[in-house]
């Protein structure tokens, strides 16, 4: 596979995703700001 798994639409369509969940959490409310931005962020991380 010349330019590897990151050519792949899949892992493209997978990475846009996560970074959309990066920047929604990010307006999460302050009291929220550690545990549920840190269980979103984990869960998009297992992919």
């Amino acid at each position: 596979m010349p330019g590897g798994f990151k050519d792949l639409k899949v892992y493209k369509l997978a990475y846009e995703l996560a970074m959309e969940i990066y920047h929604i959490s990010k307006s999460f409310p302050n009291e929220e700001k550690y545990s549920l931005t840190d269980q979103t962020c984990f869960s998009i991380s297992l992919y």
